[in-house]
């Protein structure tokens, strides 16, 4: 099952929220690279406390949730792939559980804990608090066989439209025919790279089909909101690809969105799309560090001068009051359910956020500073 971020980061503010009167929620995280057999393992000798070691602790509330976790367990016969964390107990007379079986990045540590409240650390790693793929990504696969268009995002490759070519061989493979068929070859190559550029614009561009301009209208009228992405890459056979791009038809905001050069793949597939994100994950990782090292810098200029920003959890929360935060920047020094929190009240607003490392230049200020939070704003506030 694979979830958004922002479901995932409802889930975990619910689980955050919740309180018991007494030590009867209990908590338990399998690593991703551990077997079932471990969890199975961390739940029993609390179990076995609970049944035979202490019974007057042993009560019915911590027999329930006890049992709801190991219910829970035993629904999977291997650990998901980026780990297991499992939140099971009573609340209220209420046996409730939450399961987090479809976090983006691994969980790197598995834990077993009973308090009243859920601990939620272990989700710190599987929550998508890493910015080295921040963002969607457009992914573009153009060769003579035909097109493939997709979407990645937290490592996952969905493929947004796939189409065979009507351009005869001759033009997909040298671009200009000889003879009599040489202009019947150059219309098709043209009709069909116009096509991809139209239909790239309309995956890949914030306003899609909302102006119905066609994408050299746009760059000529400046119409329209922006890229939907955080970048695109292109690949396919490098003439084809090459080509594509050269005569500046892509829209001017995908082509501001471009990650790097066209990317050698085989073919335009869900296989070719998997190859153009697996080929260009280190220029990916190059542009979101970059990304993130621009937004810092706006965001420490911004402290030194006029320019509008918000710093620290408490101006960050009244921006987002008057809904003027613009980007979000948040380490790993604020809590897992403070930061969802914030990135879902920005994402209503029309924002965007930016999870930062501690290892970009900025980033440790950003924690020790500001307590891990900041903004760039769209107007000051007063």
């Amino acid at each position: 099952m694979s979830s958004s971020t922002t479901d995932i980061a409802e889930r975990i503010e619910r689980v955050a929220s919740i309180e018991a009167d007494d030590d009867h929620l209990f908590t338990l995280a399998v690593a991703a690279d551990e077997p079932i057999a471990q969890g199975h393992e961390r739940l029993e000798p609390d179990r076995a406390t609970a049944d035979y070691v202490d019974p007057q602790r042993a009560s019915k509330p911590i027999r329930q949730a006890l049992e709801r976790a190991r219910e829970r367990l035993e629904e999977y016969d291997t650990i998901p792939e980026n780990g297991l964390v499992i939140y099971a107990g009573v609340v209220e007379s209420e046996v409730v559980d939450f399961v987090f079986d479809d976090l983006p990045t691994p969980v790197e540590t598995g834990t077993v804990a009973q308090d009243n409240e859920f601990v939620t650390a272990p989700l710190e790693s599987g929550s998508g608090a890493s910015a080295d793929l921040d963002g969607e990504f457009g992914l573009l696969v153009v060769e003579r066989g035909g097109v493939a268009l997709g979407r990645l995002s937290d490592d996952e490759v969905t493929v947004v439209a796939e189409y065979d070519s009507e351009v005869s061989e001759r033009a997909s493979t040298s671009g200009y025919a000889e003879g009599s068929y040489e202009r019947e070859d150059d219309r098709q190559a043209e009709a069909f790279y116009d096509r991809v550029a139209e239909d790239a614009a309309e995956a890949f561009l914030a306003d899609s089909a909302a102006t119905g301009a066609s994408p050299a209208a746009a760059e000529r009228t400046g119409d329209g909101d922006g890229a939907a992405v955080a970048g695109l890459l292109v690949g396919g056979t490098s003439h084809s690809a090459e080509q594509f791009l050269a005569d500046d038809r892509l829209d001017y905001r995908l082509e501001e969105a471009l990650v790097a050069d066209p990317i050698p793949v085989e073919d335009a597939s869900e296989n070719g799309l998997e190859q153009l994100a697996d080929r260009g994950r280190e220029e990916i990782e190059a542009a979101s560090r970059e990304r993130v090292a621009e937004a810092l810098d706006r965001f420490y200029s911004g402290v030194e001068t006029d320019e509008p920003v918000a710093s620290g959890p408490e101006e960050v929360d009244r921006a987002l009051e008057f809904e003027a935060v613009e980007t979000l920047l948040v380490t790993g020094e604020l809590s897992v359910e403070r930061r969802h929190g914030f990135e879902r009240r920005v994402a209503e607003t029309g924002g965007e956020s930016i999870a930062v490392p501690e290892d970009v230049e900025g980033g440790q200020r950003l924690a020790e500073e500001f307590d891990g939070v900041a903004a760039l704003l769209r107007y000051p506030i007063d």
